[in-house]
């Protein structure tokens, strides 16, 4: 099996390290063959192994654009057999990565669920939509039926049916997980999560609804502005829900301004 990794990182190429440490440690017990892309706009990182290939970016390339563009090289190699996109920013957990690798095997889609290292809550990982536009991580007990899309924290794919989306819209921070998650879900591809964490992380449910709450900003090229909301509802949903959800951020946001 061959695997090519994609990740973004600013410049903490410690916790980078730790993650390729340990797949490739899986690399040398099974027949897996990993080749590495590393994205960042930083000029020069130290420490690289031979099978990490590194590409600078514009300071100006967030998250999922910076992922995108990996895609992009990779795009131009056929000899793969799945694509993983991880976020260093976790502990890995060999066992779960391991579940995942076995799992890609008879899916085409398999999301690495990530639990806070103290209370066990599933953080990332699978999302179902738990009302209209409210989202929540499965928990182990849910159905893979319920899954609405994924987070991008640990996502593997398979290449040969990634290769099949006929076009992948150019988003600036986030939403390019959930659009190819949901790509897969919504065209009955075989999906699966893991039950074991692929990875373990210090922030809590709580914490991450208030970060989101805290750095959206709707306006910022940086964040969830209107052009991905809109882009990405259209595809989620239809043309009606993201014409409505721009004209409800737009509302809110002048409504904001004129109090202030």
């Amino acid at each position: 099996m061959k695997i090519t990794t994609i990740c973004a990182i600013h410049d903490d190429i410690n916790s980078y390290l730790r993650w390729i440490k340990d797949l490739d440690s899986l690399a040398s017990k099974k027949n897996i063959v990993f080749q590495h892309i590393l994205i960042s706009s930083k000029e020069k990182l130290p420490k690289l192994i031979h099978n990490v290939s590194f590409f600078k970016v514009d300071e100006k390339s967030f998250w999922a654009k910076s992922i995108k563009f990996g895609l992009n090289q990779i795009s131009k190699n056929h000899d793969i057999d799945n694509i993983l996109i991880f976020n260093h920013d976790s502990i890995p957990s060999v066992e779960g990565i391991n579940e995942a690798i076995n799992s890609i095997e008879t899916h085409d889609l398999v999301s690495g669920t990530i639990y806070n290292k103290t209370t066990n809550e599933n953080i990332f990982g699978m999302i179902k939509e738990t009302g209209f536009l409210k989202f929540k991580v499965l928990d182990n007990h849910d159905p893979i039926e319920k899954a609405v899309c994924a987070h991008g924290n640990f996502l593997l794919f398979c290449f040969e049916i990634y290769n099949q989306i006929s076009y992948i819209p150019n988003f600036s921070h986030t939403f390019l997980d959930f659009y190819i998650s949901s790509w897969f879900i919504k065209n009955k591809k075989k999906v699966s999560k893991t039950i074991l964490p692929v990875g373990f992380t210090n922030e809590s449910l709580q914490y991450r609804l208030e970060k989101l709450k805290k750095d959206t900003g709707i306006f910022k090229a940086s964040r969830s502005n209107l052009k991905d909301v809109f882009t990405f509802y259209k595809f989620y949903k239809n043309l009606r829900v993201a014409c409505g959800l721009v004209i409800y951020h737009l509302s809110k946001e002048l409504i904001s301004r004129f109090k202030n």
